[in-house]
């Protein structure tokens, strides 16, 4: 059989380890059976890995980027917005101009009309109604904690004069 690296198990890992590249190695015994290993050459795993290298670069620039929003951002969640996020689901109509406040940001205020704004953005706002019904207090405060994060995400491309194309608005 072909192991692709993420799947190595040790035995595997320390036979392909032994091999200089483009070298096959003798046969290998693992939970999964025998194998014949053959380690790649550069020129074989450069596309792989360069695909997965740069995956990971943006990753890591991306969580970079989205932790400083956050944190400039001063997200403030305010006690009892659990309960606030699902009441707004139950009844999305009769909150769709709520000010009541469930967090802050440097923003302003996130109101209750906001969370009902998002939730109707989904793409299935009925299930997302039903999840939020059925989830713990505790989860409402990551959901608050991920709209804003949005809103200030949004605010940052919007003075950066990033524009979304159609297809993207379309999704």
């Amino acid at each position: 059989g072909v192991f692709q690296p993420q799947a190595m198990v040790p035995e595997f890992s320390k036979a392909v380890a032994a091999l200089k590249p483009g070298e096959i190695g003798p046969l290998v015994r693992t939970q999964f059976g025998y194998h014949i290993v053959r380690r790649n050459t550069y020129a074989e795993a450069k596309a792989q890995f360069l695909q997965e290298f740069v995956k990971r670069q943006r990753f890591v620039a991306e969580s970079t980027y989205i932790s400083g929003i956050e944190k400039e951002g001063n997200i403030q969640i305010k006690p009892g917005s659990e309960k606030v996020v699902k009441a707004v689901a139950a009844n999305l109509a009769e909150h769709e101009n709520d000010n009541t406040v469930v967090a802050t940001t440097k923003l302003g205020n996130f109101t209750a009309g906001r969370v009902a704004k998002w939730i109707n953005g989904f793409p299935n706002p009925d299930q997302l109604r039903g999840q939020i019904a059925q989830a713990p207090d505790s989860m409402m405060l990551i959901f608050v904690r991920n709209l804003t994060r949005n809103e200030l995400v949004l605010d940052a491309a919007e003075k950066a004069k990033i524009a979304a194309d159609t297809a993207e608005v379309n999704e």
